[in-house]
């Protein structure tokens, strides 16, 4: 766990990496997003029918 924070510690204005899905520039080029996003989009196109 220490060494998770030597970033934050040591580097000028260091802080923790978001971990959030949607803040992951590779996924997004993916397509892939929060699984509460793909559930709002997936109820939104089912009310269609």
């Amino acid at each position: 766990m220490l060494l998770l924070g030597v970033r934050v510690l040591f580097k000028k204005g260091g802080e923790f990496q978001s971990q959030h899905i949607s803040d992951n520039a590779y996924l997004k080029e993916k397509g892939i997003h929060c699984v509460i996003e793909q559930d709002k989009e997936a109820r939104m196109s089912n009310k269609a029918y």
